[in-house]
């Protein structure tokens, strides 16, 4: 039991991001149940770690979560008109960079993953913050800086599928990934 209380953890975020979906303003139980999710992706990694319970399953599950909560915040300020169309086309765009990501390792390794840098824990953790910053009416000035941090992680999680010589998806930065196939081109 207690090698599986991590997936347990991560399925509950699943669970309770398809709840948020359903929600169509940030209300205070929005943020409530918004911030338990976020609570419980910080410590559902550290749990499978210490229970030496990592697995494939686990990972795609916290992605998955990670979309399902996300998107809940994307469908309300996509349909409360506060994302512009530029913003819009940014994010679409960043997300598609995102996507190459998998599609590269795939091609490279025949196996599918997001790399977890540091850029996509910080970018995460910025989303996480989101809607604080609709409840409390600054979402436009925020959002100029998440399109910009969104396209940095997108660009460094191409360029290290790109630069690695092994699967990664532990990766912490490209300067990570360009050590690793030094290592390994000295072997």
């Amino acid at each position: 039991m207690k090698k599986q209380i991590a997936n347990i953890l991560t399925s509950l975020r699943c669970a309770l991001g398809v709840v948020l979906l359903c929600f169509n303003d940030i209300t205070k139980e929005f943020i409530m149940i918004f911030t338990f999710t976020g609570l419980t992706d910080l410590i559902d990694g550290p749990i499978a770690r210490k229970t030496n319970s990592i697995s494939l399953l686990g990972s795609r599950l916290d992605t998955i979560a990670d979309i399902i909560v996300y998107s809940s915040l994307l469908k309300i300020a996509i349909a409360k008109n506060l994302i512009k169309n530029d913003f819009l086309v940014w994010i679409v765009c960043a997300f598609l960079i995102y996507i190459l990501s998998p599609v590269i390792s795939f091609i490279k390794f025949h196996k599918a993953y997001f790399i977890h840098s540091w850029s996509a824990k910080i970018l995460g953790f910025s989303c996480f913050l989101i809607p604080f910053f609709i409840y409390f009416l600054l979402f436009d000035t925020y959002l100029v800086f998440l399109c910009v941090l969104i396209s940095i992680s997108a660009c460094e999680n191409v360029i290290m599928q790109l630069l690695s010589k092994k699967p990664n998806s532990d990766a912490s930065t490209i300067f990570s990934v360009m050590k690793d196939r030094k290592a390994l081109t000295q072997e």
